[in-house]
């Protein structure tokens, strides 16, 4: 039996959808998904979303990228969201920190742990 995986990428103006059958060590495309198509008769997809920091870049974005996750869990479909930091806030992490270190390069941990705040913040929002 084949699982069904599905990838939307989220972009400021909209976004697009592809749903792949899994099975084995191969895959087969589909064709496009979308949060308002209803489950297959065979079971629910899981459709993994992608936004950007453009697509979360404010309160009106991420209130869009809500409704869309809710619409595909409403069609159905399992869901995971993956989210990046909102627009600007990682340049503003990394400059916070040239700051502090006062040109000197954070430690790659230290470094990771400061950006990883930014996606944090938007985790939150959503």
């Amino acid at each position: 039996m084949a699982s069904k995986v599905g990838f939307e990428l989220g972009v400021a103006g909209g976004g697009f959808a592809l749903e792949f059958a899994l099975q084995g060590s191969g895959a087969e495309y589909l064709g496009p998904v979308g949060p308002s198509q209803e489950a297959t008769a065979g079971g629910m997809a899981l459709i993994v979303q992608k936004f950007g920091g453009t697509s979360v870049g404010d309160v009106a974005r991420i209130k869009n990228v809500a409704e869309r996750v809710v619409a595909t869990r409403r069609a159905g479909h399992d869901v995971v969201v993956c989210v990046s930091a909102m627009s600007g806030e990682t340049n503003a992490l990394v400059a916070l920190s040239e700051a502090i270190n006062e040109g000197r390069p954070a430690s790659p941990r230290e470094y990771d742990v400061l950006v990883s705040t930014g996606e944090q913040k938007t985790i939150a929002l959503l």
